[in-house]
C-alpha cells in the first residue's frame, strides 16, 4: 500500500503535458500584463503618435516664422545691394546724356536751346540701350528758364512779388529786407530789416552782403522769412511759387523755350499769350513745314506769341540744366541729379564777400542799368556786379567754379551737393610722355544728389511694399 501511495505521489511530481488549448506559464505571465482587472489594458501607442505629430506641428510653424522674418530681412538688405548695384547704371547713363548733349552742342552752332533738338532720348540717339532686366528714364529742367534771382534788382523783384499775388506794400517790404542783406551797397528803408537788426537776435550776426546760396537760407533773413514760412515753419504758397520761378544761380538771361510763367507775365504777357507759348515748347503746337519746333533767336518767339510783349529779359539759350536719371529693376529703383552749367559764367554767390578794395562802375546788366563792382584779393579773384554776379576762384570753399589747367596735368571742380557742402574732385590724366594733359571735360557738375526716387507717402510704405513682394513670391 505504501509502495502504491508513493508511486501515486511520484505521478504527481511529474510533468504534466502542456496543454494545447491553454499557454505556457512564461507566455501567459508575459500577457497577463494586458489585463487589469480581468479586462484588456488600452493600448499606449496611439498617444505616443499625436504627441509627435504636435512637435511636428509646432516646429513647422516656427520654421515658417523664421523663413517669412529671414525673407524679409533678406530682401531689404538685397534691396539695398541692388540700389547699390543700380548706381553704376545711373552714373553711365548720365554720362550718356553728357555726352550727347555735347555732340548735339558742337554740332548745332555750339548752342543748346531745347530737348527738341533731338537729345531728349539720349539712348535712341545713340542706338543703345539698358542691360537686360533695367529701364532708364530721363528728365530734363531748364534751370535757366527761371528767373536769375542774383541778377534782380529792387523794381523786378517787386514785380515780381506783385505777378505771384503778393500786395504792393508787401511786396516793397519783401524787397527792400532781401536786398539789405544781399546787397552791400544797399540802404535799407524799414527799420525791421536794417542790418542792424541781425546784430541785436538771440544769436548775433552780420548780413552776408551777398544772394542766398541755399533756400534754407531765406530763414534767416528778417521779414522775407515772414512771407515765406507759416507758423508752423511750412512753405506759404507764395513760397512755393518763388521757387518754382526763381534760381538761385546767377546766368544772363532766361531762355524763353523753357520759360517760368512768372516772367512771361513779367514781360507784360496775358493770359493767351502765355497759353500759346506754353503749347509751343510742349510740343502742342502744330509745326509749319520747314520750321523748326524750337527757338534759335528770341524775335521767333513773337510770330507765336503774337501780340505786344517785352522780351529784353529773354535769350535762347540753355545756361544751366538740371538731369534727373531714374533707373529701375524690378522692385528696387535708384535716382541721379545733377545740376550742369553749360556756359562758364553760370555758378552760385560766393560764399564770403572778398575784403579788399572795389572799384565801381556803371554798366547795362539782365535787369537794366546797374552798378558792376570788381574785387580782388591774396589767391583769389571775384568779379561781382551789384546783382551778385559771376565768381570764379580755384580754392574758394562752398563756390561753384571750374579750373582747368592744360599744363599741370590736373581738372579742379567744385559744386553743391544735396547738403549744400563743396565737392572737390582732381583727375589726373596720364600721358605718353612724363607731362600728363587734362582732360577738357565740356560741362561743370554744380550739383549732385542720389536717392532712392521719390519719397514715401509715408515712412511705413517702402516696408510695405517690401512685405507685399515676399507675399507674393
Amino acid at each position: 500500500m505504501k509502495n502504491e501511495e508513493s508511486g501515486i505521489k511520484n505521478k504527481d511530481r511529474l510533468p504534466r503535458p502542456v496543454s494545447s488549448t491553454r499557454p505556457a506559464g512564461p507566455f501567459f505571465i508575459l500577457h497577463s500584463s494586458f489585463f487589469i482587472g480581468g479586462r484588456p489594458r488600452p493600448p499606449q501607442r496611439g498617444s505616443v503618435i499625436i504627441v509627435v505629430l504636435v512637435t511636428l506641428l509646432l516646429a513647422s510653424f516656427m520654421i515658417l516664422k523664421f523663413i517669412e522674418s529671414s525673407s524679409l530681412d533678406l530682401l531689404l538688405a538685397a534691396r539695398k545691394a541692388d540700389r547699390f548695384h543700380l548706381r553704376d547704371d545711373a552714373y553711365a547713363a548720365l554720362e550718356l546724356a553728357l555726352a550727347v548733349i555735347a555732340e548735339v552742342k558742337a554740332i548745332d552752332g555750339d548752342t543748346l536751346n531745347s530737348p527738341a533738338q533731338g537729345w531728349g532720348d539720349p539712348y535712341t540717339y545713340a542706338g543703345m540701350t539698358p542691360r537686360e532686366g533695367v529701364t532708364v528714364e530721363f528728365t530734363f529742367e531748364d534751370e535757366s528758364g527761371k528767373l536769375s534771382l542774383p541778377q534782380m534788382d529792387q523794381n523786378k523783384l517787386i514785380l515780381l512779388c506783385e505777378k505771384l499775388d503778393m500786395r504792393q506794400n508787401d511786396a516793397q517790404r519783401f524787397a527792400d529786407a532781401f536786398l539789405s542783406w544781399s546787397k552791400a551797397d544797399y540802404t535799407g528803408v524799414n527799420f525791421d530789416s536794417v542790418p542792424s537788426v541781425y546784430e541785436r537776435e538771440q544769436l548775433p550776426h552780420k548780413v552776408p552782403q551777398r544772394s542766398p546760396r541755399s533756400w534754407e537760407e531765406f530763414a534767416a533773413i528778417a521779414v522775407v522769412r515772414d512771407f515765406l514760412y507759416d507758423e508752423n515753419g511750412q512753405l506759404t504758397p507764395f513760397a512755393e511759387a518763388f521757387r518754382q520761378n526763381v534760381s538761385l544761380y546767377s546766368f544772363s538771361d532766361t531762355n524763353i523755350n523753357a520759360a517760368c510763367p512768372a516772367s512771361l507775365l513779367m514781360a507784360g504777357m496775358d493770359d493767351s499769350q502765355i497759353a500759346r507759348l506754353q503749347q509751343f515748347n510742349a510740343g502742342e503746337t502744330r509745326i509749319a513745314s520747314g520750321n523748326l519746333p524750337f527757338f534759335r533767336d528770341v524775335k521767333e518767339a513773337g510770330a507765336i506769341v503774337q501780340g505786344v510783349a517785352d522780351y529784353q529779359y529773354f535769350g535762347a539759350a540753355i545756361h544751366c540744366l538740371r538731369i534727373t536719371v531714374t533707373v529701375h529693376e524690378g522692385v528696387s529703383s535708384t535716382r541721379l541729379q545733377v545740376l550742369v552749367a553749360l556756359d562758364s559764367d553760370v555758378s552760385l554767390p560766393p560764399a564770403f564777400s572778398a575784403p579788399s578794395s572795389s572799384v565801381s562802375s556803371t554798366t547795362i546788366g539782365y535787369w537794366g542799368t546797374g552798378t558792376a563792382s570788381t574785387s580782388s584779393s591774396t589767391g583769389n579773384t571775384s568779379n561781382n556786379n551789384s546783382t551778385g554776379n559771376t565768381s570764379g576762384s580755384g580754392n574758394r570753399t562752398g563756390s561753384s567754379s571750374g579750373s582747368r589747367s592744360g599744363n599741370s596735368g590736373s581738372r579742379q571742380t567744385s559744386g553743391t551737393t544735396s547738403s549744400d557742402t563743396s565737392v572737390s574732385s582732381t583727375a589726373v590724366i596720364p600721358g605718353p610722355t612724363t607731362q600728363q594733359q587734362a582732360l577738357n571735360y565740356p560741362f561743370t557738375l554744380l550739383e549732385i544728389h542720389e536717392d532712392s526716387g521719390p519719397p514715401p507717402a509715408s515712412s511705413d510704405d517702402e516696408a510695405t511694399e517690401t512685405v507685399n513682394s515676399v507675399r507674393r513670391t
